[in-house]
């Protein structure tokens, strides 16, 4: 019983930091993702060295992007599940997951490097001007539409928090208690809006080449790894028209 506990509270624990590292590495992302860029006239005297510098920086930045698209993919395998659930602590395979795509996420953030050696164009956007406004609300108005898509997902059984909880007060999966058409959309799709984040990538003030191998790269993974189909279609159609209801519902409440 004691070990029970002990375990369900270092679970929760677990799940609280994994929840914490997720949230921030989101918001990073979405600074790094949505900020005006600056075309810095960073010239390297050697030509030699210069090629060398952008090879490099280049190598870098894909290998941090190809280790996200690779953990992302594989880290919900079954093989995986099947790992923690054989450690007993199936409940933290989610969170887990979690914590280290986030961490992934982090170091690419952080160290990534921006080549102004080549550009595909390149626009100066000058603070509180109309374009940077018109910028900055094109990006909320995607980030915005990601985020309405997750609130039509289980957003808590996403973060891994759910899966912990319901361990906790000794129910099964969150899994077992969803609808076969919820499972069947979360197998093809863990994330919303595949245009959403195709225009988040594309609609830059300044596409260096570093930015253009990244939005390559990640628009061809969704392209790939989302493979929604009529049904997955047409059960979201449904959520929506139900939380239009329960909004409209609420409302009249107050």
């Amino acid at each position: 019983m004691y070990l029970q506990r002990a375990k369900q509270g270092f679970c929760a624990i677990f799940g609280l930091l994994s929840l914490a590292v997720t949230l921030y590495s989101i918001g990073k992302f979405v600074v790094f993702i949505s900020s005006v860029a600056v075309n810095s006239d960073g010239v390297i005297a050697n030509e030699s060295d210069e090629l060398k510098f952008v090879v490099r920086a280049l190598l870098n930045n894909s290998i941090w992007i190809v280790l996200f698209i690779l953990y992302h993919s594989f880290g919900k395998h079954e093989n995986v599940k099947k790992f923690w659930e054989k450690i007993g602590f199936k409940t933290l395979e989610r969170s887990a997951y979690n914590v280290i795509s986030s961490y992934i996420l982090l170091q690419m953030v952080e160290r990534w490097v921006v080549v102004n050696k080549w550009t595909l164009w390149s626009l100066d956007i000058k603070e509180y001007s109309p374009v940077w406004y018109m910028y900055i609300l094109s990006h909320s108005a995607f980030w915005l539409i990601i985020f309405c898509g997750s609130l039509l997902m289980d957003v808590p059984e996403i973060l891994g928090i759910k899966q912990i909880y319901y361990d906790i007060k000794g129910l099964n999966s969150p899994s077992l208690y969803k609808a076969i058409q919820h499972n069947h959309l979360l197998t093809n799709v863990r994330h919303p809006s595949y245009i959403g984040f195709s225009l988040l990538f594309w609609i830059t003030n300044l596409m260096s080449l570093d930015r253009l191998i990244m939005a390559v790269l990640l628009t061809i993974y969704m392209f790939v790894a989302w493979s929604p189909d009529r049904k997955d279609y047409r059960y979201q159609q449904q959520q929506l028209e139900l939380k239009k209801l329960e909004l409209r519902y609420d409302f009249k409440q107050k």
